[in-house]
């Protein structure tokens, strides 16, 4: 009985904490009270001992480094914790015309920052919150990793920091460059070039659009002369078109045997003199091949081809015969029985663009998407003949590929999601694609996808991978960041969240020396190895959880959603007050998980005890009660 009795008043001290929660819940702000601290929150009703002393650092940038770089622009500081992206008016950088002497080109600005700390931040030329103008100093003495950021370690005195942008420098301006003429030249003859032209961007030449290229004599061979400094290692890339302001663009696929760096850049030592580069190739090392006759030779696989007899020999037919089945095809034979028909196509030019589908008798093979080019005027997916392949051989040999199927996969992945639980809050036109580290993020939309049978299910087939690379992706519609209704990750925490230690919920694989199918995701679902996806199903009533509990270092607050309402989610401490904000949005029908890291909204690791979430809604309130323990 006296069992009974003391778990009955532990409920009983439960339901009333929890109704304290609800009756107390953010009427005190916990923060820095006192006056004379760098810190101070005018709103904190409650000292939370997060007061600290900060020490005034002026930071000098001479932005002299920088082609036609004025006066009248404006640069920024970024990055780490402390300042964060780019365009906080509070970190611009202002002219200094007193300082600008002997050509140095000063903007100053002075922060007050916390004494005694560690401190990574960059520079951007301007306030682009993309990143796309940040310096470039990677490879050189003071940048840092993760992000090849600059460091600062504050003190109890007053700090003045001198830099040159782009150029690590010994707390001092850009020194005296000594200058030299550098001229580029690109050849697009493998290439549709883009009718606004071709671009020097990226590396040492970022910023956006980048530089314009000129081919004045219309041969297609794009060059532009730039100045570089003597002795400097610069890095850059050749954009067919110009970029946009997310870094998105036709950007070359350097090979990675002339390509540095992470993002697999051009690069070169400049000399003292100047110089005229060697032409290249779009997205080559070398320059491009003159065009010369090349043979084709195809083998088809025809084992399992349902209805093949082998009394039909079947063909080749395509864009070089104007698609006519019935005459001038190229006859394909198996002289050894091994079923795979072999046939020479002749007559063709290495830059030709061919298209071409096998057949046998009146019957031809209809091509997968992933790996087939669609054709308007046919309704059909073709087969591109890959004649460049030839690298300056007179015949391409084709590997052996099964009729109907793909050719044979090198490093590659084959991406499908099932659409069917958010198409019905789509609009009627929806363009569905891969993002992820396949380019760096670089690009809004990398891969499109396709639903070639009208299942929902979207796929796409990425290649030219790393083998042992590891590669995070999301998929997204019609470009909307943000939204789970068109951006597709990883549940946080879930055994498909290929990062657990970070917030993004990226899905991710690592590239092997073959293809790796992945199997059917649900839309930001986990996947599965089989392609009979049932549709989701959406929650009928709420239900939430907490896991792990108790918890160190994360807890993911789970919840059903089954109607679109706005959800806060806040966690509490024992005394009612909001130490920090999950989320606060509107959400649709679904499954949801957010992680919580233990620390307040200032980033402050929180003490060790319990802790409440709380789940705010148009249609209730759920309270879970969670435990930290460090």
């Amino acid at each position: 009985m006296r069992w009974f009795l003391g778990a009955r008043a532990i409920k009983l001290w439960e339901l009333f904490l929890i109704e304290d929660v609800k009756a107390i819940y953010s009427q005190d702000v916990p923060g820095c009270t006192d006056a004379l601290a760098c810190n101070f929150n005018a709103d904190a009703t409650i000292d939370d001992g997060s007061c600290y002393s900060c020490v005034d650092v002026t930071f000098n940038l001479d932005m002299s480094s920088v082609l036609e770089y004025t006066s009248s622009d404006q640069p920024y500081l970024a990055g780490g914790t402390f300042f964060g992206a780019p365009g906080n008016a509070e970190y611009a950088l202002d002219y200094n015309e007193a300082a600008s002497i002997d050509g140095a080109l000063i903007f100053s600005k002075t922060i007050s920052m916390k004494e005694n700390t560690s401190f990574d931040y960059t520079y951007t030329s301007d306030g682009n919150g993309n990143w796309s103008t940040k310096e470039g100093i990677a490879g050189q003495d003071c940048a840092v990793d993760p992000w090849n950021d600059r460091n600062i370690v504050t003190t109890t005195n007053d700090t003045i920091v001198n830099a040159c942008f782009a150029n690590c420098t010994d707390n001092e301006f850009c020194p005296a460059f000594d200058i030299v003429d550098l001229t580029f030249s690109v050849n697009m003859a493998d290439q549709e070039t883009n009718p606004a032209g071709v671009y020097l961007a990226g590396g040492s030449f970022g910023g956006n659009p980048g530089y314009l290229m000129e081919d004045p004599d219309g041969d297609d061979v794009w060059t532009i002369t730039l100045p570089a400094t003597i002795d400097a290692n610069i890095t850059y890339k050749f954009v067919n078109g110009p970029i946009d302001a997310n870094w998105g663009g036709a950007w070359e696929e350097v090979p990675a045997d002339c390509g540095v760096g992470d993002f697999n850049d051009r690069s070169y030592t400049v000399p003292a003199v100047s110089t005229v580069l060697d032409t290249v190739c779009f997205s080559s090392c070398e320059n491009c091949i003159e065009d010369y006759p090349v043979d084709v030779v195809f083998n088809v696989d025809m084992s399992g081809v349902t209805g093949f007899d082998g009394s039909e020999a079947p063909y080749v037919f395509g864009s070089f015969n104007e698609w006519d089945p019935t005459s001038n095809t190229v006859a394909l034979a198996d002289t050894d029985g091994d079923n795979i028909y072999t046939g020479t196509l002749t007559g063709l030019m290495y830059a030709d663009s061919v298209t071409v589908l096998f057949g046998y008798g009146s019957n031809f093979e209809t091509v997968p998407a992933i790996c087939g080019v669609a054709d308007p005027e046919l309704g059909l997916y073709v087969r591109e003949l890959p004649l460049t392949d030839a690298d300056g051989e007179s015949v391409l040999i084709l590997d052996p590929l099964a009729y109907g199927g793909c050719p044979p996969a090198g490093p590659s992945v084959h991406l499908r999601v099932d659409v069917s639980s958010v198409v019905a809050n789509w609009p009627d036109e929806v363009s569905l694609c891969v993002v992820g580290s396949f380019n760096n993020w670089g690009n809004a939309c990398f891969a499109p996808m396709t639903d070639e049978d009208g299942d929902n299910i979207y796929e796409a087939m990425i290649d030219n991978l790393t083998p042992g690379t590891n590669y995070e992706f999301k998929f997204l519609a019609n470009e909307g960041w943000g939204d789970p209704i068109t951006e597709s990750g990883a549940p946080i925490g879930s055994a498909c969240d290929f990062n657990p230690g970070d917030e993004y919920g990226n899905y991710g694989f690592t590239a092997t020396e073959t293809l790796v199918d992945l199997g059917v995701y649900g839309w930001n679902e986990c996947n599965t190895l089989s392609n009979d996806v049932e549709n989701t199903i959406l929650p009928t009533e709420f239900s939430s959880k907490a896991y792990p509990n108790p918890f160190n270092p994360y807890v993911n607050i789970a919840y059903e959603l089954p109607s679109a309402e706005n959800v806060r989610i806040d966690i509490v401490n024992l005394l009612g007050q909001n130490v920090k904000t999950l989320v606060n949005k509107m959400q649709a029908p679904g499954s949801y998980t957010f992680k919580w890291n233990g620390k307040d909204a200032n980033g402050i690791s929180l003490n060790s005890g319990m802790y409440f979430a709380v789940i705010n809604r148009e249609s209730g309130r759920n309270i879970l009660k969670i435990t930290y323990l460090k």
